[in-house]
C-alpha cells in the first residue's frame, strides 16, 4: 500500500509532544488520510490509538488518552501510520499499528507495502500461543512471525535477517517496529527497497519517514535514505545500534531498486530520491511523451490534476523546444477541499459513486478549450473510468479535436506488493494480450483511438490516445534506480513473488531461496 510509516526514538533527556507527532504525520496526507494509527510505547506498557481520517482529524476523547499516556509514561518509542487505502477496506481493523504478544514479550509494527503467503505465519503464530490482537492483514502476520523468531533465540540480529530473509520473496515493503521481551526493548526497520524510507534527526528525536517531504518545512537539512536491502535496530536502555546490509548478509540479490510506479504516482512531487526530486522525474517522463508524440501546431495543452501536473510541465517544455505555436490552458481544475474529503478517482472504497466523485472533485472550464485542439496530459491511464468521464464532460465544449496522452506505459500487470490493481480492470487488457502490447502499442494506441472502452461501454471518446514508451520511462528512471527494477504493472516481469506468478517464478528469485534456504509456500512452484 502507498500508506504513511513513522518511527520516533526520542532518546535521552527528550520527551515526545503529541502535537509534533501528529503535525509530522499530518505532513503525510499524500499518504494517507484513510485512518490513523499512533502507538506509544514504554517499557511493557503501550497506549494504541486508532482513528478514522488523517491526524488533524483526531478525536477530543482520542487526543486526551493519548496526551494522559504522554504525561504518565515519557513513552521512548513511537510508531504512527497513516493509511491510504490501496488495499483493503477502510475500518479500523486494517489501520496500523498491529500488535502481536506472548506473555511478557510483543512486537508493534507499522508496514508500508505488502506481502503475500502471510496465512502460513498466521497459523504458525496461532499453533505458539500467539495472541494478534484481533488484526487479520498481512502486517498482523508479519509481526507474529517476528516475534516467533525472536522468541526462539531471543537474539535480534537473527530475527532481523531471518525474518527478511523469508519476507523478501513475496512482495515489497517498508517496516518501523518496536520489540520487548519483558527486559530489553528494541527500535527496528527493515527495508527491502521497493517502498521508500528515510531518517533524520528532529529537534533531538531519531525520526523514520517514508519520503522526504515529510520534513520538508521544518528546518531539517541532513536527511538520509536507508538502503535498500537495510535493516537495523536500537537497544533503548543501552542505545546499542546495529545495521544489517542483507545483500552481505544473504547470498543472492537481496534488495530492490524503489518501484517505478511510486515516482509517477504515490510519493510527494517535492519529495526526492537519489537526490533528484520526483518533480523533476516525473517531468522526465512528460518530455518522453513529448519527443514521442508531440502536439499538432497551435495545440493547447492541459493536465488532469494532481497527478498529472509535472508530467504535463515537462510535456509543454520538451515541446515547446521544437513547437512553438502551443500554449498551456488548465483545462481542468481540482476542487480545493476534494482532497480533504477523501474523493480520490484512482483507489478507494468510499460510498459515493465515481461519477459523483468526479462531479465534486474536478471542475471543467468549458471556456478555455472551445473549437481548441486540445491535448490532456495524465500520468497514466489504469482503468480508464475517469478519463471516460473528462470526454464527456470537455465535448460539451466541443473542442477541435480531443487528445488523451499517459506519461505511463500501458497497465498490462496487477500489482500485489500494495496497490490496488487487478488484471481485469486494466483498460489496456480489454484489447490486446500482454504481449501483444510489450512488442509494441501503436495497436493498442489506434485501438484506443477508434473506441475508448470504460467499464462496459466503448465508444469514440478521443481523436487520439497515446502511451510514453516502456523504453522512454525507462531511460528516466534508470538514471535514478540502482538494482532489480520491479516493471510488472508495465512488462510483466515482477521483482517478487505473488499469487498472478506463484508458477513463474523468476529465475533470480529462485536462486535466492535455494541459496538461503527460504521456506516456500504450497502455492509456490519453483
Amino acid at each position: 500500500m502507498g500508506c504513511g510509516v513513522l518511527g520516533i526514538v526520542p532518546g535521552k533527556g527528550k520527551h515526545v509532544v503529541l502535537e509534533k507527532v501528529l503535525m509530522l504525520l499530518n505532513n503525510m496526507k499524500n499518504r494517507g488520510d484513510d485512518g490513523t494509527g499512533i502507538v506509544f510505547l514504554k517499557a511493557e506498557k503501550m497506549r494504541l490509538e486508532k482513528w478514522a481520517g488523517n491526524a488533524g482529524d483526531i478525536p477530543r476523547h482520542t487526543f486526551d488518552n493519548l496526551m494522559n499516556s504522554v504525561t504518565a509514561r515519557k513513552p521512548d518509542v513511537v510508531l504512527g501510520h497513516a493509511r491510504y487505502a490501496t488495499k483493503g477496506r477502510i475500518n479500523l481493523e486494517n489501520n496500523h499499528p498491529v500488535i502481536a504478544s506472548k506473555g511478557r514479550a510483543r512486537v508493534a509494527l507499522v508496514m508500508n507495502g505488502e506481502i503475500s503467503f502471510t496465512e502460513r505465519w498466521k497459523e504458525q503464530a496461532e499453533r505458539e500461543g500467539i495472541d494478534l490482537h484481533g488484526s487479520t492483514n498481512d502486517a498482523a502476520h508479519c509481526a507474529g512471525k517476528i516475534l516467533s523468531i525472536y522468541l526462539n533465540g531471543r537474539n535480534m540480529t537473527r530475527t532481523l535477517r531471518e525474518f527478511y530473509k523469508q519476507a523478501f520473496p513475496f512482495g515489497g515493503f517498508s517496516f518501523l517496529g518496536s520489540l520487548y521481551d519483558g527486559k530489553k526493548k528494541y527500535f527496528f526497520y527493515l527495508r527491502d527497497g521497493l517502498r521508500p524510507l528515510h531518517y533524520a534527526q528532529v529537534n533531538g528525536w531519531l525520526c523514520f519517514f517514508s519520503e522526504t517531504s515529510h520534513l520538508n518545512g521544518l528546518g531539517i537539512h541532513e536527511i538520509k535514505e536507508v538502503k535498500a536491502g537495510e535493516a537495523g535496530f536500537i537497544e533503548i536502555k543501552s542505545g546499542r545500534k546495529q545495521k544489517i546490509d542483507m545483500n552481505r548478509a544473504l547470498k543472492g540479490t537481496a534488495s530492490r531498486a524503489l518501484c517505478p510506479f511510486e515516482l509517477t504516482y504515490f510519493q510527494n512531487y517535492d519529495s526526492k530520491v537519489s537526490g533528484a526530486t520526483i518533480d523533476s522525474i516525473r517531468r522526465g517522463f512528460g518530455k518522453v511523451l513529448a519527443r514521442e508524440h508531440p502536439p499538432k501546431p497551435g495545440s493547447v495543452i492541459s493536465w488532469v490534476p494532481k497527478s498529472g501536473i509535472n508530467a504535463t510541465q515537462g510535456y509543454f517544455e520538451e515541446a515547446l523546444k521544437k513547437q512553438g505555436r502551443i500554449e498551456f490552458r488548465q483545462a481542468i481544475t481540482r476542487m480545493p477541499d476534494s482532497r480533504e474529503r477523501g474523493e480520490r478517482s484512482f483507489l478507494g472504497y468510499k460510498s459515493l459513486s465515481l461519477q459523483e466523485k468526479l462531479k465534486r472533485k474536478f471542475r471543467i472550464n468549458s471556456y478555455e478549450v472551445r473549437g481548441e485542439n486540445l491535448v490532456i496530459i495524465d500520468d497514466s491511464i489504469v482503468r480508464g473510468n475517469v478519463a471516460m468521464w473528462i470526454a464527456g464532460m470537455l465535448s460539451e465544449s466541443k473542442p477541435k479535436s480531443l487528445a488523451l496522452m499517459a506519461a505511463w506505459p500501458p497497465m498490462v500487470g496487477e500489482c500485489k506488493a500494495g496497490i490496488d490493481l487487478e488484471r481485469e480492470e486494466l483498460i489496456a487488457l480489454k484489447y490486446l494480450s500482454r504481449a501483444e502490447i510489450v512488442r509494441g502499442q501503436e495497436k493498442l494506441e489506434k485501438k484506443m483511438s477508434e473506441c475508448f472502452m470504460a467499464g462496459n461501454k466503448c465508444e469514440k471518446a478521443f481523436d487520439s490516445v497515446c502511451y510514453a514508451s516502456i523504453r522512454g520511462v525507462k531511460k528516466v528512471f534508470s538514471r535514478y534506480l540502482k538494482g532489480k527494477v520491479c516493471t510488472g504493472c508495465f512488462e510483466g516481469n515482477y521483482s517478487y513473488i505473488h499469487p498472478g506468478n506463484a508458477r513463474s517464478v523468476p529465475t533470480w528469485l529462485k536462486d535466492y531461496i535455494k541459496k538461503n534456504r527460504v521456506e516456500v509456500p504450497k502455492d509456490v512452484s519453483l
